[in-house]
């Protein structure tokens, strides 16, 4: 039985993370390591990492300085020693399956990913949030040409995060490792995944919700932007967006332009950016994408009804 890495990253999630820890502790496969990055929390979950780690041995607590998500994962995976590596965050928790399928497949297949389906959630476990459709059972493999051509598209909800998978560690690690996780930015996942999907070669899928995913009043999505955030959040995205016009993949290229053009949309009218060479910034680059997005024909009507419509009221593109 090979054994599992699960990377839980930790900062000031005192009143979920006992709730995350259970839901590993009781995995259906068991030969597993729980590592605990405490990211020099100081609400009382620094405290629970120890006292989690007494009371099972597989997990291993270790205390950091506040370095951010993307080092204390990438400082898990230096510490790991499993073949296999998971990552899940502290505020959110798995099936009792969650892994066992997941390893599953990856065998099965000879796939060096895996990749589940999840659930949002603002509930906890007891909450009755969570129970719809975690017994779909459809099952996949993709090679990483069909799966970066069908980017941003129907496997849209699967794709980006990193915490819905199961990775081979030689993906991680080691002189062939394809990527660890950027510390200058805003969207870490956004930035890997593709580049992750593209080393393997593989992947395989199954369209059951294994991961929970809570929205917190603390988590990101919920946050305002500061200008800066907007900037490093828009950066990621047209990265990503450049590798898959440089790598050929036209119509991911082209949806992801849609998305950029969605946050650009929303950093505008609900951020309210001040900063005159950030307006211009996202102007020009608003008009870049507009030509492409429309002429793909792939944007729904009501999402291209409100890109013209922004068009139109911040005389960014004339037609």
């Amino acid at each position: 039985m090979e054994l599992v890495s699960i990377i839980v990253p930790v900062y000031q999630v005192r009143d979920y993370l006992k709730e995350c820890v259970d839901s590993l502790c009781v995995q259906t496969y068991t030969n597993l390591e729980i590592l605990l990055m405490d990211d020099g929390s100081d609400d009382g979950s620094e405290k629970l990492c120890d006292e989690l780690q007494r009371r099972d041995q597989r997990v291993r607590t270790f205390h950091l300085e506040h370095v951010g998500v993307s080092a204390a994962r990438n400082a898990g995976i230096d510490a790991s020693r499993g073949e296999w590596i998971s990552f899940v965050d502290a505020d959110d928790w798995v099936a009792p399956e969650f892994i066992e399928v997941l390893h599953h497949m990856a065998v099965q297949y000879k796939a060096p990913i895996s990749a589940c389906d999840y659930m949002r959630t603002s509930g906890g476990k007891g909450s009755g949030k969570c129970a719809e459709n975690i017994l779909d059972t459809g099952e996949i493999y993709l090679s990483s040409d069909e799966m970066l051509e069908q980017w941003h598209g129907k496997r849209k909800r699967i794709e980006t995060i990193v915490c819905n998978k199961l990775y081979r560690r030689t993906l991680l690690t080691g002189e062939k490792h394809c990527t660890l996780f950027p510390i200058e930015t805003m969207h870490e996942d956004v930035c890997v995944s593709h580049l992750l999907i593209q080393c393997a070669k593989k992947i395989a899928i199954t369209e059951r919700k294994l991961y929970f995913y809570r929205k917190t009043p603390g988590s990101r999505s919920r946050k305002r932007y500061t200008d800066e955030m907007v900037r490093q959040s828009i950066t990621d995205l047209k990265t990503r967006a450049d590798f898959f016009w440089q790598a050929g993949y036209q119509a991911a290229y082209e949806r992801l332009g849609e998305g950029l053009l969605l946050h650009i949309i929303k950093y505008r009218w609900t951020f309210s950016v001040k900063n005159k060479r950030l307006k211009q910034e996202l102007g020009a680059l608003f008009g870049n994408y507009y030509p492409i997005v429309k002429n793909s024909g792939q944007a729904s009507a009501w999402k291209m009804a409100l890109i013209k419509i922004y068009a139109l009221v911040m005389n960014t593109y004339h037609e």
